[in-house]
């Protein structure tokens, strides 16, 4: 570098003193005397920094400092006799083994830009990818040390700010008083030949909104404050009954249930009623909790709660395998602070009111966001109030420039939920794929656009093993993103991965699509295969199922290509000779026998321009030539505007219906179409949509509309939630005549079809008309299922759940 005349640079080499002198290393630490402030920014290329992982120690004292965009815990030097650094004007030491007392405080972090002394025994080198490394603390304090460190570096701070506006202090989600019904009636009949949630997995389940043990249902409400869960019967839906025959009581809704051995448990993944504060400079954290519940539902007129489970944090994901649940949560760690305020003199009220904020006797104020006090700390996930993790199960890099949260897998004894144990990990999680044998979690905040300058991403994936005691396995970098859970597939102890890698447009916008294959070696994932290329200039994944030892992946931009690549040889994989390429792209990929696989997709014309939804048959019995064999449009007339269609089968696995014994399946479809709401779909709407009106009539409707009046007849308020003003966030009371109503419904239909595996031909079959929605906000789900009844002469059925309702029909092939 070049030395400008801001005084004299000392650098530390060789056991001397070097003075204005030789080049600077991005983890070279050095000394600099100067007589007045600086700040010096050196600049280097980004793409070679980010090489240099190692820090070379000689023996005695050395003067180092980190490379970019890096922060480590003190711990890393844990086996080096001494560690000092001078940061802010003050000296901190490293106090690993130190049993006297010092005045030095904690080094504690080690960020980028400080420079750091190290007295080692002997040369060595310290790798700094192995910071990232997953560890267990030797101890509760030295556990809590590194958490209270990564809070503090992430600024994690909890921050109860006041505001000036109107708020009503004792609102809450409202819970709804639910009567059951007095008889839950002849629950007896099973039906047979029956399909059940579709999964990822076999023996793998995954939690839905409509479960059955083909007698009894257990489904949740439309409405997102209708704080309950209904329970009805196939022999009372076959009877002509399509209401609730009972139903159970909650605090909140539901988010998904699971139903196992007469034992209905409900996830909760959040528990936030309100919002407990608000944070204008750092981190908004709210007061998270999720929950699992457990009902006996042996008896359905006899419904009795087991266990209810409260947890720190969301629920990210949930599956149910070998008689247990596997819950995986996560959690932030913070510190709650208090600002320090600063009283302001105003000339006018109105200045004071909008700009400052006002304490409980009329003084306004404003906040020094520069000064603070730590008041508690909240490092600690817990469950039904015990900790949640301990030393010894929680396991963290040295790395402390990561997304500061703990992801956790609780599993619990489905007989027994008293037998249950955790192992947690410092690191994100948004994307849970599970085997009989193993969880792998995936998050892109380690750390999120690792080169910000290309925009390049980077996933973590962890791999913990579930089949007997929870255990920490490993992990592994990709660079790029995935899809979905599909993205990820375990088979014969390999794992199969398929990510884009997706450039800033300053960077050339290209994408690269890969697949690896990643196993389990000496405690981290080891990636022993690899194909990259797949896919044309700008074209990213679209659908991807790994089945067997095979993986079929779609990219698209204006074409589908269809990959197919062989693992039978995971250190070697191969690709199909010629990919097939056909217009528009699939979502979703459904097995039907080895050599015929079912896709899910998008219909577009050549230039790429989306028409509508499209079912495909393809023939794979070829690797290396793939075919089309059918396809069926959805709907069959289609034109340039497919954002008047939605299937929610095209887009979520669970709301596919398939029976394996005869190929049946089921795929819904809405239609947009402009029309103006009636009275009736209006109260439907507000339902919906907002609190306190499940008793609404249409004589009621007309009266207020004629007062027009503020204050709504019969106390109910409306409250609107998340409604944005200049201080926050709130909820205030809006007359009907104010509220928006959609001008347009949807048009239900379930579309019911079978494959013919020796012809190789979809077979179209009747259709259930599901009636109009008046909207459709992502609350109004849709589940099928398809059954038969009878003994000697079976008769199938179709049952279409949609937000709630059930619409039953006969399936005539």
């Amino acid at each position: 570098m070049q030395y400008p005349s801001l005084g004299n640079i000392y650098m530390w080499k060789s056991g001397a003193w070097v003075k204005n002198s030789g080049d600077i290393n991005p983890t070279d630490g050095v000394w600099i005397y100067t007589n007045k402030d600086l700040y010096i920014q050196e600049k280097y290329d980004e793409n070679q920094v980010s090489d240099i992982t190692k820090l070379e120690l000689e023996r005695g004292w050395n003067l180092l400092s980190l490379p970019l965009n890096l922060a480590i815990s003190q711990d890393v030097f844990k086996n080096e006799k001494a560690v000092w650094k001078y940061s802010g004007g003050q000296w901190s030491k490293y106090k690993h083994g130190f049993s006297g007392e010092s005045s030095y405080p904690d080094i504690g972090v080690i960020g980028t830009g400080e420079g750091f002394w190290v007295l080692s025994e002997t040369e060595k080198t310290i790798d700094l990818d192995e910071t990232s490394e997953l560890q267990n603390f030797e101890s509760n304090e030295s556990m809590e040390n590194f958490l209270l460190s990564m809070v503090r570096y992430n600024r994690n701070f909890r921050y109860n700010s006041p505001h000036n506006y109107y708020y009503d202090e004792g609102f809450v989600y409202s819970e709804m008083e639910v009567d059951s019904s007095d008889s839950a009636g002849d629950n007896s009949e099973k039906v047979s030949d029956i399909t059940t949630t579709n999964t990822q997995e076999e023996l793998v389940d995954e939690a839905d909104i409509v479960k059955h043990d083909g007698n009894k249902i257990f489904y949740l409400p439309n409405g997102r404050y209708e704080n309950k869960i209904l329970v009805t019967t196939f022999s009372e839906i076959l009877s002509g009954n399509n209401e609730a025959i009972t139903e159970i009581e909650t605090e909140q809704k539901p988010d998904e249930l699971y139903l196992v051995n007469d034992k209905l448990i409900a996830i909760y993944p959040t528990n936030n009623y309100y919002w407990n504060s608000w944070c204008y400079v750092d981190y908004s954290i709210w007061s998270e909790t999720s929950r699992v519940e457990v009902y006996d539902v042996s008896d359905i007129e006899n419904i009795v709660k087991t266990e209810d489970f409260n947890i720190s944090g969301n629920i990210v994901d949930t599956r149910v395998t070998g008689g247990k649940l596997f819950v995986v949560s996560r959690f932030m760690p913070s510190i709650e602070i208090e600002y320090e305020k600063e009283v302001v003199e105003c000339e006018e009220k109105e200045e004071c009111y909008y700009y400052y904020l006002q304490d409980d006797n009329g003084t306004y104020y404003e906040i020094n966001y520069d000064k603070y006090t730590e008041v508690s700390a909240d490092l600690i996930a817990k469950i039904n109030d015990k900790p949640l993790y301990s030393n010894e199960t929680l396991f963290a890099p040295k790395k402390i420039d990561q997304s500061p949260f703990i992801t956790s897998i609780t599993s619990f004894q489905i007989e027994d939920f008293s037998k249950m144990e955790t192992i947690s990990a410092v690191g994100g999680s948004e994307t849970l794929y599970a085997s009989t044998e193993a969880i792998y979690i995936v998050s892109s905040d380690y750390p999120r656009y690792w080169n910000w300058r290309n925009y390049d991403e980077r996933i973590a994936i962890y791999k913990f093993g579930i089949s007997n005691e929870l255990s920490y396995n490993g992990k592994t970098f990709l660079d790029g993103r995935i899809l979905n859970q599909f993205s990820l597939s375990e088979y014969d102890e390999v794992l199969r991965v398929a990510t884009t890698k997706v450039r800033s447009w300053w960077s050339g916008g290209d994408t690269d699509n890969i697949v690896s294959s990643i196993v389990e070696k000496n405690g981290t994932l080891e990636i022993v295969g690899e194909i990259s290329g797949l896919g044309k200039e700008g074209e990213t994944i679209r659908g991807v199922r790994f089945l067997g030892d095979k993986g079929y992946i779609v990219t698209f931009r204006q074409t589908d290509p269809l990959y197919v690549v062989d693992f039978s040889n995971p250190e070697k994989p191969v690709l199909g000779e010629n990919p097939l390429e056909i217009d528009g792209y699939s979502t979703y990929f459904h097995p039907v026998n080895s050599d015929l696989i079912l896709s899910l997709g998008v219909n577009a014309d050549s230039d790429g321009t989306e028409t509508g939804y499209q079912i495909q048959l393809f023939n794979v019995s070829d690797f290396n030539n793939p075919t089309l064999v059918d396809k069926v449009l959805l709907p069959e007339t289609q034109d340039e505007y497919r954002w008047k269609y939605y299937s929610e089968a095209v887009h979520n696995h669970k709301a596919f219906t398939y029976r394996n014994s005869d190929n049946l399946f089921a795929v819904s479809l809405q239609e947009h179409i402009e029309e103006e709401m009636t009275d009736e779909q209006k109260i439907e709407y507000l339902a919906q949509n907002y609190t306190n009106i499940n008793d609404l009539n249409i004589s009621e409707v007309e009266e207020w509309k004629e007062k027009y009046a503020f204050e709504i007849s019969q106390g109910i308020e409306f409250y609107v939630e998340n409604h944005y003003l200049d201080y926050g966030y709130y909820y205030y009371p809006m007359a009907l005549t104010d509220i928006y109503f959609p001008s347009y419904h949807y048009q239900n239909t379930l579309n019911f079809y079978s494959v013919d595996t020796n012809e190789s031909y979809i077979n179209i079959y009747n259709s259930i008309d599901g009636g109009k929605s008046a909207y459709y906000n992502g609350y109004d789900y849709q589940r099928s299922v398809i059954f038969s009844t009878g003994e000697e002469e079976k008769t199938d059925w179709g049952l279409y759940i949609l937000g709630g309702k059930f619409y039953l029909e006969e399936i005539i092939k």
